[in-house]
């Protein structure tokens, strides 16, 4: 019996253990399943259990509204600033998420051209060139077609 009861602990113990899912925390689960959605309507695969990205909120100094960070351990990792969030309509809570999975899924650089009326072209702009960010409603498709390499 004692044989018996210690042949099932070690078969017990031995159990490979399930990889953790993806955290993200439950305000931006929208937003990164909207980004998958958005790049799949472009032909654009984006599969968070392959290439994990995990988001949640902090509190930055300064005037930074998001931030994607890479670790030699784990997945890269969206933050968006709790402040900026709190006072952001959905457009620009969309526009930080997708900027930072930009970076962090799609590995996009920062994009400062402007177009001739002064308007970034990209919404993986820095914030720093000067250009104005117009995305919104009526230039949304515009910007995720420049996101996903469809333009």
């Amino acid at each position: 019996i004692i044989l018996i009861g210690l042949l099932g602990i070690s078969f017990i113990s031995c159990e490979k253990e399930e990889e953790p899912m993806n955290v993200v925390d439950s305000e931006l689960v929208s937003y990164f399943n909207a980004f998958q959605e958005e790049a799949a309507l472009r032909g654009v695969i984006v599969d968070y259990e392959e290439n994990p990205v995990e988001g949640n909120f902090s509190d930055f100094e300064g005037n930074i509204a998001g931030q994607c960070a890479y670790y030699s351990e784990g997945p890269p990792v969206v933050s968006i600033d709790n402040n900026y969030w709190s006072r952001s309509d959905n457009y620009e809570r969309e526009f930080v998420v997708f900027h930072e999975l930009g970076h962090c899924f799609l590995g996009r650089p920062h994009l400062n051209t402007t177009n001739t009326n002064g308007t970034c072209v990209s919404m993986m702009n820095s914030g720093e060139s000067g250009c104005v960010n117009a995305y919104g409603r009526l230039t949304r498709a515009r910007y995720l077609d420049e996101l996903f390499g469809n333009n």
